[in-house]
């Protein structure tokens, strides 16, 4: 299962901050991160990309392996990425 949503603090600190709650069996770890304009869009983008997997509808988590999911993130991010994106969207 993987967790895929955007944050304002480093991808680590969030972890560490999801860690922390109780009822999580085993920490969670960073394992990608990506760096774009408008995360809100693409974490939105990813999310109906991916909602045939998604475990709660109000959760960001996905039963999917981490690999499928660093793949959508680059390839639907590509956009929101790049200095030739239309920022008046």
């Amino acid at each position: 299962m993987v967790k895929i949503g955007m944050t304002t603090e480093t991808p680590e600190e969030r972890a560490r901050d999801i860690s922390r709650a109780t009822g999580v069996a085993t920490p969670w770890i960073s394992i990608f991160k990506f760096s774009c304009y408008r995360s809100d869009l693409l974490e939105k983008d990813v999310h109906d990309h991916l909602s045939y997997c998604r475990v709660n509808t109000h959760r960001e988590m996905f039963a999917t392996d981490s690999h499928t999911a660093q793949n959508v993130i680059e390839e639907l991010g590509y956009k929101y990425s790049t200095a030739m994106w239309d920022h008046s969207r």
